[in-house]
């Protein structure tokens, strides 16, 4: 492996560390001291189900909560929909 791919792995533990220290926030109030770029994650019954990245995060959430979203623009929210 090339020694960059390799610091990169070595980050992943305490990048893990970081996002399972975050607070969880529902997507309905995820409150107003969002970050404007990160990771989210969609779970039902505890379970993880979808996970994001986007450098606009606020509305990219409001995105997949969208009626009016397509697979193209909010996949979560467009399986939801079919699937829920």
């Amino acid at each position: 492996m090339s020694p960059r791919f390799n610091e990169y792995i070595e980050r992943l533990p305490g990048y893990m560390s970081q996002l399972q220290q975050m607070q969880t926030r529902s997507r309905q109030e995820p409150g107003s001291e969002l970050p404007t770029a990160g990771i989210y994650v969609f779970y039902k019954d505890g379970v993880p189900q979808y996970v994001g990245r986007t450098g606009r995060l606020k509305a990219r959430l409001r995105e997949h909560g969208s009626k009016s979203s397509s697979h193209y623009s909010a996949s979560f929210a467009w399986l939801w929909s079919i699937t829920g």
